[in-house]
């Protein structure tokens, strides 16, 4: 079937999508900064055309190839292709850009434009974890608490959840008082020099990253 290309103005009016909610916990994969973000592009920069991205993108420039990236994942101006979708993003997250190994975290995860595989899905989020991003730290715990693709562990998910904490999820679909919520349940489950060592695991990680967290859509390619 002819999928429709979503205009520039359709993508401002949409709403960002938000994925259930699993009732035995948090999801183990989310969606990063699919759509709130480009969305940010096409609104604030729509006169820049897919040819000019594309030229940038070539050139190496992490930032448009993430662009590029999302563009073809949502089908937004061009037409919808994965695949593409995943070019784009693996250019950009091989330079180290987090935004788009959190994206490729997700398409490995949900297997659009690659074969499902979980062990490169975590993969690809622990890079982006390790950077500060924060959704891909909510992400790891969601998998360390529920087992998924990983063998369950409630300290490693503390860990993660803590860590993430102090992380901002306005572009993405995670909502703070989940991580909250979740850090708590993961630390039900932990005897007290359990949660004592977690809790000094993540001060040691802040302590080992002192910029804290990368920026939420960082356009310096």
């Amino acid at each position: 079937m002819h999928r429709m290309r979503k205009t520039a103005s359709d993508a401002c009016k949409a709403a960002p999508h938000k994925p259930k909610i699993a009732l035995n916990g948090p999801p183990a994969l989310i969606a990063f900064f699919v759509t709130s973000l480009l969305l940010t592009f096409i609104c604030m920069a729509p006169a820049q055309s897919v040819v000019t991205l594309k030229k940038q993108a070539r050139s190496g420039s992490t930032y448009e190839q993430f662009i590029l990236g999302t563009m073809y994942n949502q089908g937004i101006s061009v037409q919808q292709d994965y695949a593409r979708a995943v070019f784009w993003y693996r250019k950009a997250a091989e330079q180290g850009y987090a935004d788009a190994q959190g994206n490729l975290c997700e398409m490995y995860g949900d297997g659009h434009g690659v074969p499902q595989d979980y062990a490169q899905a975590l993969a690809w989020c622990r890079k982006a974890a390790e950077q500060g991003l924060a959704p891909a730290q909510y992400s790891l715990g969601a998998s360390y608490y529920q087992g998924h693709g990983v063998p369950q562990d409630y300290a490693e998910a503390y860990f993660w959840f803590d860590v993430a904490e102090a992380g901002k999820f306005k572009s993405s679909n995670v909502k703070q008082e989940d991580v909250y919520k979740y850090r708590d349940e993961a630390a039900t489950h932990l005897s007290p020099d359990e949660l004592t060592s977690a809790q000094e695991r993540a001060r040691q990680w802040f302590e080992s990253h002192p910029s804290g967290l990368v920026p939420i859509f960082d356009t310096n390619g």
